[in-house]
This record gives structure tokens, sequence and C-alpha cells, in this order.
């Protein structure tokens, strides 16, 4: 288990010989902007990172922060990420700005017990936040993944969610994929639904990209508990249920570690190292210590076995789709996020 101080010092050996394109998707508060922060202090401002959000102000202070470095672009991009459509739009513009990035991270998402809308999209909030524009950040993105990995550089897609809770008792739901075919009846059953299929969707959409981009590193990784607005806001039980708000808004930042000691953790996790140049799909913990992974020699058409916690004939401990499931979540996906991609 790496400690703080190790994760640091692995961090700072990070002295890539190119100018890295980093990318953090809900950089402008908690674990991303952290992360954000930390990666531009470790490579000393030099790099073309881009932070995506909705807070410009709070962006342009962020970015203020940096350190200085004649000739490298630090940019904010703005872009509400509940629709999709947004999503694709600013991916448009990313691909207008960069022809390839080396690691593409993403933590913006939303959590509520008790606010659980559709989108403008008809999408469950949960997902399309937790899920469905990051689905659409990784392909979208995907051939500047390989083109920097075709440069004999790193390259990296991270999801900073709920690695490591799947379980074979837990299959995910194939009869009600996006969460809006049962009845959506009870604020918090609907919510934690919400909550639990964004994780393993976000395995079987890690398991699927890794399986056919096997040089490409693709991370999920759980934070643990961090004190963030996002921790605050999810702790929002209301009625008679309102006291469980008091009590663990008292008790949960006696856990919390701070976003900026996540964000080391986070970052351990992201630069190169020796397991993840190889590429692959790798489950991570708070710590950053792999839980498990799966590297791919060639790329993988993956079958219909149905077995949850196993991928491709490996099982994965703490891994919560199956190949059945991947197709189904991809295609899916494909279709409430209005974009074509070719899935076999």
């Amino acid at each position: 288990m790496p400690t703080l101080e190790l994760a640091k010092a692995s961090n700072t050996t990070f002295r890539p010989s190119y100018v890295p394109v980093a990318i953090f998707v809900g950089g402008t508060s908690g674990i991303g902007q952290s992360m954000a922060e930390a990666f531009a202090q470790y490579v000393g401002g030099k790099a073309h990172i881009i932070i995506i959000g909705r807070n410009e102000r709070a962006a342009e202070e962020i970015i203020s922060r940096f350190p200085a470095s004649t000739g490298y672009t630090h940019e904010f991009l703005p872009c509400d990420l509940r629709l999709m459509a947004n999503v694709r739009a600013v991916c448009v513009e990313i691909r207008q700005k960069v022809d390839r990035v080396n690691f593409l991270v993403l933590t913006a998402g939303y959590a509520s017990m008790v606010t659980v809308p559709l989108t403008a999209e008809g999408l469950d909030l949960h997902l399309a936040m937790r899920f469905y524009q990051r689905f659409v950040f990784i392909k979208e993105l995907l051939p500047l993944l390989q083109r920097a990995k075709s440069l004999n550089q790193d390259a990296q897609a991270m999801s900073v969610l709920g690695a490591g809770r799947g379980s074979p008792s837990r299959p995910i739901e194939l009869h009600n994929l996006g969460n809006t075919v049962t009845a959506r009846v009870g604020r918090l059953g609907v919510a934690m639904r919400g909550l639990i299929m964004s994780s393993n969707y976000t395995d079987a959409m890690m398991g699927y990209f890794a399986s056919r981009n096997p040089t490409i590193a693709f991370t999920h990784i759980h934070p643990g508990i961090v004190s963030t607005p996002g921790m605050r806001n999810a702790v929002d039980f209301d009625g008679i249920l309102t006291p469980i708000t008091w009590i663990l808004n008292w008790v949960l930042p006696w856990f919390a570690v701070s976003p900026a000691v996540c964000a080391e953790h986070m970052l351990y996790a992201l630069l190169p190292n020796e397991e993840t140049a190889q590429g692959g799909i790798f489950l991570r913990n708070h710590n950053g210590d792999v839980v498990s992974y799966r590297r791919f020699d060639e790329v993988v058409e993956l079958g219909d076995s149905d077995a949850t916690g196993v991928l491709d004939g490996t099982s994965l401990t703490g891994y919560g789709a199956s190949d059945q499931a991947i197709h189904a979540v991809v295609t899916h996906t494909e279709k409430v996020t209005a974009s074509s991609f070719d899935i076999d």
C-alpha cells in the first residue's frame, strides 16, 4: 500500500521527454481540481493542460496558480456535462486544439439521495454525470489517445468513481439498462440503483475499451472518502430522514481525506509505471493499489459469457461486469448518447 510520502516521491519522478497533453474533466473543484493543480506542479507547468467544467471563474483562479511556463498552454473549456450533445461539441473543440492526448482524467460526477430527475435528453441524471458523459469523452477522444501511443508516449484514460465494488452477487440488470425501464418509484431506491449502476457500467466500459485498444491503459479507481463539495451534497436525506443527514455530515469528515491528499494517490495511479505502460484495464483502490487487472496482447472480440466478475475468461476481483453485459451496456450507451460507434 503506497503511503502518501511514497506516492509523492513516485510522482516527482515524472519527467516526460515529450510535452504531455492532460485533460481534466471536472477540474474546477474537488478531486479533479487538486489533480490538475498537482499535475501542473509536478511538470513545472510544462504541459498542455485543459480543464473542462462549468465554473469559468474557478478555472481561471486554478490556472493562475499553475507554474508559469512560457510557450505552454493552460486553458479552460466550458461544458454543461449533463447533456451529451454538449460533451460531443466540446470534444470537437478539443480535437481542433490538440492532435494527441496523454492523460484523460474523468472526475465530474453527481450524487444525491433525493434528487433523481431525468435530463433534457431523457437520461437518468446519476448515470449522465457518472457514466454516460465519461463514455462519450473516451470514445470521442480515443483517436488522440491512440495517436499518443503511436508516438511512444504515455496514454491513459482514468475514471475516478467506484472501482473494486463489483460482485458476482450483483450482476448488471440487463432488463433495466439506463435506470429508466423499471418504474422510478421511491427516490432513495432510484438513487441507489443509479449510483451502483454507474460503477458497474464503468467496469464494463473500461473492459470494452481495453479489449479493443490493448496498448492503452484504462483505469477505474475508487477515491475513498474525500472532503469535497460533492461529498457534502450527496448526503441530502430530507423529511423524516433529515437526522441521518445531520449525523453523516458530522461523522464523514472525520474519515475523509483532503482533495490534495487524494490527488497524490490518484496521480500515483495515473502517471506512467511498469504496470500501465503495457496497457489494459486496471481497477484500483483509494491508495492507488491495483485491485485487479487484465492485459490484452491483441484486439479481442469478447464473447457472451454472463459470468459477472469475469472478463474474457479471467476472474477479476471487484469487477462488476460480464462479457455479455459489456455488449449490452455499450450498445445501450451508444443508442442513448445518440452517437455512431460500431460495436460488433
